[in-house]
């Protein structure tokens, strides 16, 4: 699945809504993704997460486990917080959280030196012991997305969502929509193997995430 055509698809169904100011940011500059590269070096950007800030720097649509996307300046000033105070594996790179900074986290794995890329969408609760493989990958995780606004005709305030999370069917908080281009994701109260997993360095752990406590 490509994840610039289903960004392409989303924003087709959006432009026949109604959207509040200081939804979406512009897209990303070549200096603010080179800033990015930096800053997780020698560890590298996935070329999806170049598409999606190439698509915006940032927006207030809830796609990720129900939260928007933080732009770059965000992600590079919270990093030293994440990896230090709450232990998150380098590779771990948090694109989403939760408004007001507590709560969930989500992201994905950069690509680490000498491994092979390891997908998937990485949901992280921050007072919870595990993380939680919610999507495939970003493409999916938007699929889903488009697919319940198109099926519910879903007509959506996503600035008052940002501001005051509530009730919403969401495609990661309804396992119809996100289990869809994932069949093999988080469930509960059986996760399959490798999607439910400690969020502190153990056993459990993918390689890729292993490998980056080298670059702490």
């Amino acid at each position: 699945m490509n994840l610039s055509d289903q960004l392409d698809r989303l924003d087709g169904l959006l432009a026949l809504r109604q959207w509040g100011p200081g939804v979406f940011s512009p897209p990303a500059t070549s200096q603010q993704l080179a800033d990015l590269r930096d800053a997780v070096a020698p560890m590298e950007v996935p070329h999806d997460v170049v598409t999606l800030y190439m698509w915006h720097n940032g927006c207030k649509l809830p796609f990720l486990d129900g939260y928007g996307l933080r732009p770059i300046e965000g992600v590079i000033a919270d990093r030293p917080f994440e990896i230090g105070e709450l232990e998150a594996p380098p590779a771990l790179l948090y694109l989403s959280e939760q408004p007001g900074g507590a709560g969930t986290r989500v992201g994905v794995t950069l690509d680490v030196p000498g491994e092979r890329s390891l997908r998937g969408v990485w949901a992280v609760e921050t007072h919870d012991a595990h993380a939680r493989r919610q999507n495939d990958d970003l493409a999916s995780a938007i699929a889903s997305l488009a697919d319940l606004i198109e099926d519910l005709d879903v007509e959506l305030d996503p600035v008052r969502l940002w501001h005051e999370p509530g009730p919403w069917p969401l495609p990661f908080k309804d396992v119809e929509y996100r289990l869809r281009y994932s069949p093999d994701a988080f469930t509960w109260p059986n996760p399959p193997v490798g999607t439910y997993i400690s969020r502190f360095p153990d056993s459990s752990w993918p390689r890729q995430w292993t490998r980056s406590l080298e670059y702490r």
